[in-house]
């Protein structure tokens, strides 16, 4: 059960932040690259791959799109990963997903504040507010830029001090910027 409430989570996420040309594919490949690292396999790395390979058509201005078919498949990609092939869930591959997941959390919280509905439309992800003040491109490049951070710290830190308390760091870490993002006011 946990594990269909996980992979349902992963997905939304994913395809809450293919908001933005080039976001979810560019962070979806660093994932992916991550994971492979992570978990010593190839499928992260195949998804990698194709990720880049279509961002020659997603990056601003975009002229292809993943829209929710590509969300969907990356984040089934990533939970395919995550699962394992004995069928146990690796959090630490899960905390991979970073950005997304801290979006995620932000945006219920801040229709939960504002009293909106879940599965209403709006324009003030983090990427959204971060566009209207630097633009596409320069949000495009710190977004993919701190996913590459966080995936590295994630993996640094699996591998240092070990998987208890990475995920806690990772956790509170992203708990953190998910209040922060989402309940500061736009």
């Amino acid at each position: 059960m946990a594990g269909a409430v996980l992979a349902v989570v992963l997905v939304n996420a994913v395809n809450l932040w293919d908001g933005m040309d080039g976001l979810a594919a560019s962070t979806g490949a660093v994932t992916g690259l991550a994971m492979s690292l992570l978990a010593e396999e190839v499928t992260g790395a195949v998804l990698a791959a194709t990720l880049v390979g279509f961002l020659i058509w997603n990056l601003p201005p975009a002229r292809a799109f993943l829209g929710d078919n590509g969300a969907y498949v990356t984040a089934i990609g990533f939970v395919s990963i995550a699962l394992g092939p004995d069928g146990v869930w690796s959090l630490g591959l899960v905390a991979l997903v970073g950005l997304p997941l801290v979006d995620l959390a932000a945006t219920v919280l801040r229709r939960l504040r504002d009293r909106r509905p879940l599965f209403a439309g709006d324009r003030d992800h983090l990427y959204d507010r971060l566009c209207r003040r630097i633009g596409a491109r320069a949000t495009l490049i710190l977004l993919a830029g701190i996913q590459i951070g966080w995936c590295g710290l994630v993996i640094v830190g699996w591998s240092a001090v070990g998987a208890v308390p990475t995920l806690v760091l990772a956790g509170a870490a992203g708990l953190a910027g998910a209040c922060w993002a989402g309940l500061r006011g736009p």
